[in-house]
């Protein structure tokens, strides 16, 4: 009996198939995975319930393998929830260039969005969400010339924390994005 979900399904070595985008891609000569990969992955955790089922799984792993996963919260209390999906892809593409392929992105829901940040401790979450706080706050200044200023907050996540088990990071998390 099969479930409903995404499925990957090997025809050959260097084909994959995502049956739920109906997306088909090859490998590059060196069998690494292209840059449409990331783009399908980006697509499937677009969706806010995907993105949990995901953090609930990296969650686990930590739990069991001893790691660390942490979470930025980017929110905007003056407007992201106003900016046409345009913009929020823009918005989204540019988050996507400023951090690893492993970490995975939230999509937006009433101007907050999660970002993933697998085998991250909290010191590497604090230099990431600096780093993206001052390369945000760049884009809105380039791409609202003359419009109003717009700020935007990172709250921060780390497991394992002495006050945090992974039930109450995914309530922050659910809280937040859904």
């Amino acid at each position: 009996m099969s479930q409903p979900g995404i499925y990957f399904a090997t025809t050959e070595l260097d084909d994959i198939i995502v049956s739920s985008n109906a997306c088909r891609r090859e490998t590059d000569t060196d069998g690494l995975f292209m840059k449409n990969d990331l783009e399908i992955l980006d697509r499937i955790y677009e969706n806010n319930e995907n993105f949990m089922a995901r953090a609930s799984q990296e969650l686990k792993r930590a739990q069991r393998y001893l790691t660390f996963v942490s979470y930025l919260m980017i929110e905007s209390g003056d407007g992201i929830v106003d900016f046409d999906l345009e913009f929020r892809a823009k918005l989204r593409k540019h988050i996507r260039s400023s951090i690893r392929q492993t970490d995975i992105i939230s999509g937006f829901n009433k101007g907050k969005l999660c970002i993933l940040l697998v085998e991250t401790g909290h010191e590497g979450a604090e230099i990431v969400g600096r780093r993206l706080e001052e390369s945000i706050g760049m884009f809105l200044e380039k791409s609202e010339v003359g419009g109003p200023k717009r700020k935007i907050t990172i709250s921060k996540g780390c497991f394992p924390d002495n006050q945090a088990s992974p039930n109450t990071i995914l309530k922050k998390m659910k809280s937040a994005i859904n």
